[in-house]
């Protein structure tokens, strides 16, 4: 990679500059120097977003994570993520959000003084009926804390709400994030293929003026009473490559996000003066799921197949090239970088609870071997076949949206094959389409990338269901009653931290019974202006974009 004239400061993690992906890359030749804030009301931002806008429902229904960042300019909420990973009250629309009583649980909202909708009517208590009617309707992430809800009525005034629950549940938090308007069509809702200004009615800086697939553009909302929006006007591209041109267009700041990007695009991008990058952990795991429906694959051919990938090995033909802070997954339900993780380790590594060697050893393929064997395969020059002779062939879908499932699956059909397992890949549009297809045991195996959140009960309900309902969108029909019971007594706990060892049981008991081999956490990598002072890449929802507000625009200093 050749860096232009100029200072080079390297921060954060080190990266191989054969595939020019530098980790937290500033170029400082031309770079504008802090100064007084700008209250210029003529520099737009243009930012590009990893995936195509999809969907316009943040409550009922699960729109694309881009979409997420988009709407949370627009639509209000009560709680929002950190770049840490931790919850945080929101300042869009309360000034307090707190927990009345446990028995039953009543949680209090006070709303702000002013807070208003775009057609100037005040937040209030419908809008609060509204969204949870929706919510408990649809098949949103906080579907089932909805559902728990058993009314909504006013306080003490006309700016306090009261909302009651059947339950307790520490997932109080998952709602009104973001909240709806009462007046919102909820037919248009249930079919709506992208925002709009009519269904995604503003109560945030923003107001949206267009949108496509490909492209959404904000610009001020004039009934907005928060902080002055310091952008004239917002241009979001989503699931479209990146570019420099982003960044060197008059009074015009950039900002791009992806999983991926392209060598020769990220360093076009870092080329230019002024463009700060920086890579971490994202919120998407990346794993090998299983059928395990009538029909589907039984533990022992699980097993074997777990113990004959390389994790290590396949992170470093992988996402280690640009991240190699990233090692083989040790959680089904938390990323690599969020609260609760823990690392794995050379202490770890072996342990037979967990998966494989790693690398793959001889130990693991000799009990891989054995597996095999009382499934009923047996090796036949080097390949295994079934008791008839035939060729034991794993079918195995990966998803088009995502780039590193799709190097992932690559990697793996040549892992297994090498094994003497042959594996036929068939493409389909995305991981929820994946998971589909396991619960009728459609194919075999699957690569998928589930995002996580701030609720370990929501990753949770990949591999559980609930009474109440309804399954996750990323459910691959993985069914023990006994995880079950163990979800709904960790979500019924009040303190989020005495839930977590109930959260760790749930994932030992995946890793002995393996109905999905969780893999790595993909990386996120974010290049924005030096002219933006204050961006801290988010990976959890709503993402980056919803701290825009704590931005500052900087001006260079006289000299």
């Amino acid at each position: 990679m050749t860096i232009h004239d100029g200072v080079l400061r390297l921060c954060g993690r080190v990266v191989s500059v054969a595939v020019a992906l530098p980790l937290c890359l500033v170029l400082l030749s031309s770079s504008p120097q802090v100064g007084a804030a700008s209250s210029s009301p003529e520099t737009g931002l243009s930012s590009s977003l990893p995936e195509p806008f999809a969907g316009c429902d943040p409550v009922g229904a699960n729109p694309s994570a881009s979409t997420v960042q988009a709407l949370s300019l627009v639509l209000p909420e009560a709680f929002t993520s950190t770049p840490k990973g931790t919850i945080t009250q929101a300042t869009s629309f309360l000034d307090q959000a707190e927990v009345q009583s446990l028995k039953p649980l009543v949680v209090i909202y006070s709303i702000k003084k002013g807070a208003t909708w775009v057609d100037n009517r005040a937040i209030g208590l419908s809008d609060f009926v509204t969204t949870w009617k929706w919510g408990a309707k649809g098949v949103g992430p906080a579907a089932t804390q909805y559902r728990q809800v058993v009314s909504i009525k006013k306080g003490k005034n006309a700016s306090q709400v009261l909302v009651k629950f059947s339950t307790p549940t520490s997932n109080w938090r998952a709602l009104f994030s973001p909240l709806l308007p009462a007046t919102v069509s909820t037919s248009e809702l249930a079919s709506c293929s992208l925002p709009s200004a009519a269904t995604d009615l503003s109560a945030g800086p923003y107001v949206i003026a267009s949108a496509s697939p490909s492209a959404i553009t904000l610009v001020p909302n004039p009934r907005w009473w928060g902080p002055a929006a310091m952008f004239s006007e917002i241009t979001l591209s989503g699931g479209v490559n990146a570019s420099a041109t982003q960044f060197t267009t008059p009074l015009q700041a950039g900002l791009a996000e992806a999983t991926w990007f392209s060598p020769g695009v990220l360093e076009g991008i870092v080329s230019e003066p002024g463009v700060s990058s920086h890579v971490d952990f994202s919120n998407r795991i990346v794993s090998l799921d299983f059928a395990t429906t009538r029909g589907g694959l039984p533990f022992g051919v699980r097993q074997a197949i777990s113990l004959l990938i390389n994790r290590t090995r396949l992170i470093q033909d992988s996402v280690g090239q640009i991240d190699t802070y990233i090692t083989p997954a040790t959680s089904h339900l938390i990323a690599q970088g969020q609260p609760n993780y823990t690392p794995l380790t050379a202490s770890t590594a072996t342990d037979p609870t967990t998966t494989s060697t790693l690398p793959v050893s001889r130990s693991s393929a000799s009990r891989a071997k054995k597996a095999l064997n009382r499934a009923g395969y047996h090796l036949s020059n080097r390949v295994w076949v079934t008791s008839q002779g035939q060729p034991f062939t794993l079918s195995m879908e990966a998803p088009l949206d995502d780039y590193w499932s799709l190097k992932t699956a690559s990697l793996i059909r040549l892992q297994l094959g090498a094994k003497g397992i042959k594996v036929r890949i068939s493409f389909v549009p995305s991981s929820v389409v994946v998971a589909q297809n396991l619960r009728t045991a459609k194919t075999m195996s699957g690569i998928l990338a589930r995002p996580t959140d701030l609720f370990a009960a929501h990753s949770a309900a990949w591999f559980t269901t609930s009474s109440i309902g309804p399954n996750s969108i990323y459910w691959a029909g993985y069914q023990k009653k006994s995880l079950n019971t163990l979800a709904t007594q960790a979500s019924m706990n009040m303190n989020p931290t005495d839930a977590v060892p109930l959260y760790e049981t749930i994932d030992n008991a995946l890793w002995s019974t393996m109905p999905s081999l969780p893999l790595f956490t993909e990386p996120d990598v974010l290049a924005w202006s030096t002219d933006i002072d204050g961006v801290v890449l988010n990976p959890y929802p709503p993402g980056t974009l919803s701290a825009l507000l704590s931005w500052k625009l900087i001006t260079a200093s006289a000299p």
